[in-house]
């Protein structure tokens, strides 16, 4: 089973996912949390043992943000009740803190199974997923990321652009799908992607580094 491509992106297959049971929506917490009133384990993926906290719908997103920077914590996941990508964000947590730590980025990194609420000094970022779906099949989702605005300059190198990535993410979808299918348009910013791609794979972080040509690129027909 493939499950990385040659532009280095992961492709996510069952082998990654962790099997989780939770009890109702709320939080995932990856590490050593089960002393943390109302923990129930729910798990265990990437060698981590993986418990459900209760939280208000409302305030899941400031409890996760709270729960950070508490000793012990290495992956959070705000489950809003879509059990289908509960695994998937979890998954992607641990991911995020190994790329990142990597680049010189150790940290906690909050994932979410659809679009967060925002705390205090936060903001979402929609990162651009492949899973396996099959036997040489590969769908892509979007894998929600809640990010202390402080840390995601840290992660771009600079202030995240004002781009309206949340009203084109299925036109971003259907990039990636192209791309990977050889058929992509055949206009000036498609090439100029085209040649980015070359070098990359088509994530959030290369849209948000290069917001002139994808403010272009979503204005166009794409496939």
């Amino acid at each position: 089973m493939v499950t990385v491509t040659p532009l280095r992106e992961h492709y996510f297959g069952p082998a990654d996912l962790p099997t989780l049971r939770t009890p109702a929506a709320g939080l995932i917490v990856g590490g050593d949390v089960g002393d943390q009133s109302g923990a129930v384990w729910a798990g265990a993926g990437h060698r981590l043992r993986l418990w459900w906290l209760p939280a208000v719908t409302d305030l899941r997103a400031d409890a996760a943000v709270r729960l950070r920077d508490r000793p012990g914590v290495q992956t959070i996941t705000v489950h809003d009740g879509r059990p289908d990508r509960l695994a998937l964000a979890a998954a992607f947590s641990a991911h995020l803190a190994a790329v990142r730590s990597r680049r010189h980025l150790p940290g906690v990194w909050i994932t979410a199974t659809d679009r967060p609420q925002l705390a205090d000094g936060t903001l979402r970022l929609p990162h651009l997923v492949a899973v396996v779906a099959g036997v040489d099949q590969v769908r892509d989702v979007v894998v929600w990321e809640l990010i202390r605005t402080t840390d995601a300059v840290r992660w771009l190198g600079a202030p995240v652009p004002d781009l309206p990535v949340e009203d084109h993410l299925p036109a971003l979808l259907r990039l990636r799908a192209a791309h990977r299918e050889g058929r992509f348009p055949d206009t000036p910013a498609a090439r100029q992607l085209a040649a980015l791609l070359d070098r990359r794979y088509l994530s959030i972080r290369l849209v948000y580094q290069h917001p002139d040509l994808f403010t272009q690129l979503l204005t166009e027909d794409l496939p």
